[in-house]
């Protein structure tokens, strides 16, 4: 099953780096790799299911460029993300 939404929990702006978590419960990590910004409590939609690039939705309809980097719990990403 291929996981369309999740919402972007933390950001941190000056690496473009953001923690989600999709519909499913399952935290995850990426990389933002476009210039366009993502907000926190956003909702986002694309492919949650594989690690990699590729190109997320959100709200507004934007496109956005990722890097998908892990799924793992909220302390690892937390970690990935700010530490």
């Amino acid at each position: 099953m291929i996981s369309l939404n999740a919402e972007i929990i933390k950001i941190n702006d000056l690496q473009g780096t953001a923690i989600f978590l999709r519909d499913d419960v399952e935290y995850g990590w990426l990389e933002i790799l476009g210039a366009t910004e993502l907000e926190c409590n956003e909702i986002i939609y694309g492919n949650f299911q594989k690690l990699g690039g590729t190109t997320i939705k959100t709200e507004t309809g934007e496109n956005v460029d990722v890097f998908i980097h892990d799924f793992c719990s909220l302390e690892v990403a937390t970690e990935m993300v700010f530490g």
